[in-house]
């Protein structure tokens, strides 16, 4: 394996197995993974999706009232974008777009509509759950095979 594999699943074994998996913990990820996504290019889709499900755990980070509609915004604007580089086809692909608008719609509209001020970590939680198995899904496939 090459150095910066190595130092690549060192960060994703640091995200799974720390002691917070949460938001703040991805961001040395995603910029391992922006480094791969632009130098593998015959796993791009698998890259795709694995910025996707990164950018889509940052959100949470944006907390004010008028970050809101970004929130909202930005994942669309990525599938958006992911659709127009080459068509969502495989079941995992379509998978995880379902999953994260899901996510995306409870933390949104449904977890304050329901919950109120109930469970406030519920929609963090799921969002790390979200992210963490996925990666642990997108390393198996990437370096394992």
């Amino acid at each position: 394996m090459n150095f910066d594999v190595l130092v690549f699943l060192c960060g994703s074994i640091f995200f799974m197995f720390g002691y917070h998996v949460h938001e703040k913990a991805i961001a040395p990820y995603i910029g391992l993974l922006m480094v791969f996504y632009s130098q593998k290019q015959e796993k791009n889709n698998y890259l795709d999706c694995a910025v996707f499900v990164n950018i889509i755990n940052l959100l949470p980070l944006l907390i004010a009232p008028n970050e809101k509609m970004f929130r909202i915004v930005a994942p669309f604007i990525w599938i958006a974008i992911w659709e127009r580089k080459r068509f969502i086809e495989s079941t995992v692909e379509i998978v995880i777009v379902t999953a994260a608008i899901g996510i995306l719609a409870f933390q949104e509209f449904l977890h304050p509509l329901l919950l109120k001020d109930r469970m406030p970590f519920l929609p963090l939680m799921l969002n790390s759950l979200f992210s963490a198995a996925f990666n642990i899904f997108w390393i198996g496939k990437i370096y394992i095979g």
